[in-house]
């Protein structure tokens, strides 16, 4: 985090550095100084698929708000269809949930997104 903020007090124009403090937060937990930080990011970037795929996250573990939650993932994906990470939290939604049928779909989405190993 301190490395993340230095890198702001040289340039605060960079993208990603707010929402890679908030990653660092949602680890640990945190998830107001999180959601502070995402604020942040999506004020100055509002088109950051990470930033939207981690509030969404804040929001579903925070506030247990899971349909704005989803909302949020699933733009992030409209955002960048690349972007694996939000079909494979979207998959384990709906199979926890019981959903089989779209924890099958997203599932099969996260396994053409995922980078090879």
């Amino acid at each position: 985090i301190n490395a993340y903020k230095e890198a702001l007090n040289r340039d605060s124009t960079i993208a990603t550095i707010h929402s890679n403090i908030a990653g660092e937060y949602i680890r640990m937990n945190n998830y107001p100084e999180a959601e502070k930080e995402l604020t942040l990011e999506l004020s100055k970037h509002p088109n950051n698929p990470i930033a939207v795929f981690n509030y969404g996250l804040v929001i579903f573990q925070a506030e247990h708000k899971d349909s704005l939650a989803l909302l949020m993932w699933k733009k992030s994906i409209s955002m960048d269809s690349s972007f694996a990470q939000p079909s494979k939290v979207i998959f384990q939604y709906y199979q926890a949930m019981g959903d089989s049928n779209n924890a099958i779909l997203y599932r099969n989405f996260y396994l053409r997104k995922r980078p090879q190993q």
